[in-house]
């Protein structure tokens, strides 16, 4: 009778362990995955190199954002593929002083941005550089995440094959976090090796040797500009009246981008 009662009880109890081990406080992980959402970040894939291409994504991305022209193209159907954007990545080539084989000093990315969105879009950003080795290890994992929170992609210099060694920038538009402890557990990001690639996932850590995808360099890059105002369609029927009056009495000329 005990063997038989032993037998009939044990797989309720055994049951009621497992589910206590996966909902006690501390004994399981709760992630969160936040990314930015509603606008989508464009990946490229070109020989240009990863520089331009990091930071196309992020113009792509702002071009939507509604400060267009920073690609030359308007909507996602354009501002997506590469092909219709191969000039803008030569360009970009050049504000970041990408060498013929494709590498780019990670000092010259922010400057690089700051005055390609200007020359070329006529928009104010500012653009910075922090690094892993110089920041205290709450610092950069805070930064990433409020500027994901706020709607801001990044451009990360990431050590590809454990060396110690960065070798590659990509564009970083999630992270997954710990719900209990808030650390930033892994970062979202586009390897730029194709064009139709799947968002990855790689541990947020730092770039030294024995680490896949360590990070080294986090690259924001915030607007002071104002983005370009959408008109309604009442407020286009008053523009174009308007134009025609002030073309009629040619009293002034203009210009826009």
């Amino acid at each position: 009778m005990f063997r038989k009662a032993l037998k009939t009880s044990f797989f309720p109890i055994a049951l009621a362990c497992i589910f206590f081990l996966c909902q006690a406080p501390g004994l399981a992980q709760v992630v969160t995955v936040t990314d930015i959402t509603g606008i989508e970040v464009p990946e490229y894939y070109s020989g240009v190199g990863c520089g331009p291409l990091a930071a196309a994504s992020l113009m792509g991305y702002w071009d939507q954002r509604g400060y267009e022209g920073l690609l030359g193209v308007s909507g996602w159907d354009q501002v997506r593929l590469t092909s219709h954007v191969s000039a803008e990545l030569d360009i970009l080539a050049e504000y970041l002083n990408t060498d013929s084989d494709g590498w780019t000093l990670s000092n010259n990315v922010p400057s690089g941005l700051e005055a390609y969105a200007l020359n070329e879009g006529g928009y104010e950003f500012e653009s910075a550089n922090h690094y892993f080795s110089s920041l205290h290890p709450d610092e950069l994992p805070s930064l990433v995440m409020s500027e994901i929170d706020a709607g801001r992609p990044l451009i990360f210099l990431v050590d590809t094959n454990s060396d110690g060694s960065s070798d590659h920038f990509v564009p970083v538009f999630g992270y997954e976090k710990d719900d209990v402890s808030e650390e930033l557990l892994n970062y979202e990001f586009y390897k730029n090796w194709s064009e139709d690639e799947i968002p990855f996932s790689e541990n947020f850590t730092q770039a030294i040797s024995g680490e896949d995808w360590g990070v080294n360099v986090v690259t924001t890059l915030v607007p002071l500009s104002e983005p370009d105002p959408v008109p309604i369609p009442g407020t286009l029927v008053l523009l174009a009246g308007g134009l025609g009056g002030l073309m009629a009495v040619r009293k002034r000329w203009w210009t826009a981008h």
